[in-house]
């Protein structure tokens, strides 16, 4: 028997929790492998213009992740106009509701 399997028979004799785990570790490993060489692909040295002027995967997803931050926050600060136009008015009504119910 190799060494091989008999390291693999060691795997196989573990709980099939731990053999869950470490296929999942295993898989992401590999995954963060190929996507690690998939986006160093990406980076072109050229003097073409055209090819110089394209974003790489990475830098488009920044500029995207950057405008929906954007919009994100001016929703926000729309929220909170609201809300604050919404309170405003809320308190102005009691304020003229406790005026009303007791006049001097």
């Amino acid at each position: 028997m190799s060494g091989f399997d008999h390291w693999l028979d060691s795997i196989r004799a573990k709980p099939k929790r731990y053999r869950q785990r470490f296929a999942l570790g295993i898989s992401l490993c590999i995954t963060g492998v190929i996507f690690f060489v998939w986006i160093t692909t990406f980076h072109i040295k050229t003097d073409d213009a055209s090819l110089a002027s394209v974003a790489t995967p990475l830098q488009a997803a920044g500029q995207t992740g950057g405008e929906a931050i954007s919009v994100f926050a001016g929703k926000i600060d729309e929220a909170k106009s609201a809300w604050a136009k919404f309170t405003g008015s809320m308190s102005g009504a009691q304020n003229a509701t406790t005026t009303a119910q007791n006049p001097q």
